[in-house]
This record gives C-alpha cells, sequence and structure tokens, in this order.
C-alpha cells in the first residue's frame, strides 16, 4: 500500500520529503515515483497512487499467467527422394529461448525412417541446431508422414509436421558378361571342348538377352535366350567340336544383345597334332627254323624293333621255348633281336614257341616261331665215354665201386645199340 512521511523540524514549518511509492506485481514489476510534497499535495497524490495501485493490482490478478516459452524454426519439413536412390541431404531444426535461465529439451519421433541428431541438449541465451535425416532404404514409392516433438518442461511442446514424398525410379537396363572372351584349347581328332558365360542383369528391371554367332564348329549347349530378373545371372554354354578340323586357331565372334545393347564375345579354338603314346613295331611276323636229328644247330635269324607311336618305346622281349635264345631281351625304341636254337636232344618232329615284345605304354606284340627237325638219312656211329674203364679191388674185399659210361650216336639216322661183355 502507498505510504507517505512527512518531518517537521519547527512547530509551523513543513519541510519538502521526498516520498517513496512502492508496487509489486507478480511480474516484478518495480515502479519508483519520486514527487515533492506539502501537506495538501501530498494527500492528492496518496489518493490517486492508492486508486492506481488497485487498478494495477486487479489488472494482475484477474489476468492469465503467462507460461515459459521456448521457440522452433521452421515450423514444418519435407523431404523428396527416388526410390532406391541416395538419402536426400539432411535439414536443421533451430531451437531457442528468451532469458539466460538454462532450460533442456527433448525431440521424440515415431517414423523409422526419420532420424533426429541430437536427441536432447540444453539451451540458455544460445540457438541449438538439430539435425533431421530421412533413410530412403526399403521404402516404396508414396508419400510418408510424421511429426517430430520438442518438449521443454514446464512449456508447451513444439510439433513440427515431416513429409517425406519418395518417387518411383526409373527402370534401368544394363548387363555384364564374364568372362568376356572365351578360348578353347583341344587336339586334333579329340574329344569336344565345354565353356560358358556368365550373364548378369545389373538394371533395375527384368532382363532378356540372347546370344547369336555363326561359328560352324561352335554348337549352343544350353538355350541361347534367357531372362533374368534385377540383379540376377545365367550362363550361356556352348561345346567346340574339333571334328574336321587341322591343327591350327580358329576365330570367331559371338554377340549377346537385349534389344537395346549388344555386347560381343570374341572366341578362339586352338587345335595341337595329339601326343600319341608309344606303339611297338615288328618287321616280320612269323620265324622257321629247320633242323636234323643228331645235326647241327640252324642258322641264327634276327628281327627288327621300331617305335611307331609317339614318345619312348621301352621294351622286353621273352619266349616259351627251352631249346629258344633271344638276344637281347630290352632295349629302347629302336633294337634288333637275334633267335637261336638249340637241336640238341631234339627228336625228329615239328615244335613251335612265341615270341613276345612288351612296351610300357604299348599293346603287346607277338611272333610265332617253328622249329622242324627231321630224321638224318646216315647211318648211326656209335660214340661213348669214356673210352675205357679200369677197376681196382683186394682179393676177399669187396667190390669196387660201379662207373658209368655214355653212348651217344655220333652219326647220322638212328643208333639202336646192344651192350656185350666179354669177361666171365
Amino acid at each position: 500500500s502507498p505510504s507517505s512521511e512527512k518531518r517537521i523540524d519547527k512547530p509551523g514549518q513543513a519541510h519538502e520529503k521526498e516520498h517513496r511509492v512502492m508496487a509489486q506485481t507478480d511480474h516484478t514489476l518495480d515502479h519508483t515515483l519520486l514527487f515533492s510534497t506539502t501537506p495538501q499535495l501530498l494527500r492528492r497524490a496518496m489518493l490517486c497512487m492508492t486508486v492506481a495501485l488497485i487498478v494495477i493490482t486487479g489488472t494482475v490478478l484477474t489476468g492469465p499467467v503467462q507460461a515459459f516459452a521456448f521457440q522452433t524454426s521452421p515450423s514444418a519439413l519435407s523431404f523428396t527422394g527416388t526410390q532406391g536412390a541416395i538419402n536426400p541431404s539432411a535439414q536443421s531444426v533451430t531451437v531457442w529461448k528468451r532469458g539466460v535461465r538454462e532450460k533442456s529439451w527433448t525431440a521424440n519421433v515415431s517414423a523409422s525412417w526419420l532420424t533426429v541428431n541430437p536427441m536432447s541438449g540444453s539451451i540458455s541465451t544460445e540457438r541449438d541446431e538439430v539435425s533431421i535425416g530421412v533413410n530412403l532404404s526399403g521404402l516404396a514409392a508414396g508419400t510418408y508422414n510424421t511429426t517430430i516433438t520438442i518438449a521443454v518442461p514446464g512449456a508447451q511442446p513444439k510439433s513440427i509436421p515431416v513429409t517425406l514424398t519418395v518417387t518411383q525410379a526409373t527402370p534401368m537396363s544394363g548387363f555384364s558378361v564374364s568372362p568376356s572372351t572365351l578360348a578353347y584349347t583341344g587336339t586334333v581328332g579329340g574329344p569336344n571342348q565345354i565353356q560358358g558365360v556368365t550373364v548378369t542383369n545389373t538394371g533395375t528391371s527384368t532382363l532378356t538377352v540372347t546370344w547369336s554367332d555363326s561359328i560352324n564348329w561352335l554348337v549352343a549347349t544350353s538355350g541361347d535366350t534367357v531372362t533374368m530378373p534385377p540383379g540376377g545371372s545365367a550362363t550361356i554354354t556352348h561345346t567346340a567340336s574339333p571334328a574336321g578340323l587341322g591343327a591350327g586357331t580358329y576365330t570367331g565372334t559371338a554377340t549377346i544383345a537385349d534389344g537395346g545393347t549388344t555386347k560381343q564375345v570374341p572366341i578362339t579354338l586352338t587345335l595341337t597334332t595329339a601326343s600319341l603314346p608309344p606303339a611297338i613295331g615288328l618287321n616280320t611276323t612269323t620265324l622257321g627254323f629247320a633242323g636234323t636229328v643228331g645235326g647241327t644247330n640252324p642258322s641264327v635269324q634276327t628281327f627288327a624293333i621300331s617305335n611307331t607311336g609317339g614318345g619312348t618305346l621301352t621294351w622286353s622281349a621273352g619266349d616259351n621255348a627251352t631249346w629258344l635264345t633271344l638276344s637281347p631281351l630290352s632295349g629302347t625304341n629302336a633294337g634288333t633281336i637275334t633267335a637261336s636254337v638249340n637241336v640238341a636232344g631234339l627228336l625228329a618232329g615239328s615244335y613251335p614257341a612265341t615270341i613276345t615284345v612288351t612296351a610300357t605304354g604299348a599293346t603287346p606284340k607277338t611272333i610265332p616261331v617253328t622249329l622242324t627237325i627231321t630224321a638224318s638219312t646216315s647211318q648211326g656211329t656209335i660214340g661213348f665215354s669214356p673210352a675205357n674203364l679200369a677197376f681196382s679191388g683186394t682179393v676177399g674185399g669187396t667190390n669196387p665201386t660201379a662207373q658209368p659210361f655214355t653212348i651217344t650216336n655220333s652219326g647220322g639216322g638212328t643208333l639202336a645199340w646192344a651192350i656185350s661183355s666179354n669177361a666171365a
């Protein structure tokens, strides 16, 4: 309430005095009135101040109390992006207030495609910048709406609507081929060779491509037309046939096209002369020998071995008859073998045998051998050994040891012999 003060130092004398009238409101309104008074003026001033204070106080008591306020900017956000493309640039929201007292704030958002950084902070006299971003991953074309809510204790929250518009991506076509070339190798008269290329759809829509070529030695193994989804792959295989082709390098070019894009695939086929395995070659197919009973051995015969294939021929030779002897019994590549016959002890007749030649990696070869022994037309001649026999003994003692001797036909024909003794 207003107050006044007057001090009189002497009777009948009034002095001017500074008086202060103070008025307080809920908003700490401080008004100081300075004036110089006389008793009459003082009473009038007091009346006016009382009325003024009543008016001021009544206004405060009957008016609404203002809450703490903060500000955000902008009031709304809008983003635009393309399906499957990079995310649009982030945008900022500014948060601030008046006054120096520090206040904390928090942000809240429910949409998974929206990011807020940071999600909380505190402000006094500064302004906070909040980064708002969107993530297009997995979003279909369309419009998405959400709201960012920023709250400060003791103040009304601020809501910032956010709109994201995702547009349909423009279909793109394209494909890659791996490997970019095909190189076949083989041997003349050898087996077919199979290779393939992998075609990958690098576009954003389903793709159909077709392989074309005019190469007569190349035959399609799989279909020449394949269809792939975006990001999908397919393999096109072909067989190179060396049938009827000689040694050398053959070239050609195939194309792979999708109706708009065409890619070339160079192709080569290189054929070399086959490396043959070793093979046994013999210069004769049979051997024949003839002899006489008790006669001399027939003359030796020879046959040659050669390598009619490739590589190295390492051979060995053998036979299945005791009366036939071969020399040498082994060798490398070309060689000559001597065959000899021993007629001793053989009676008249025909004796067959087989010579076999073998080698590593080669097919064995055989030579039939025939030995014919005929009877002698001349008389037989007795031959024996030793030429004489001598025995010794003791009268009344044991008999001396028996001694053998051998009878042979040293002539021709057949020797029929008999033994007799002239000792009693």
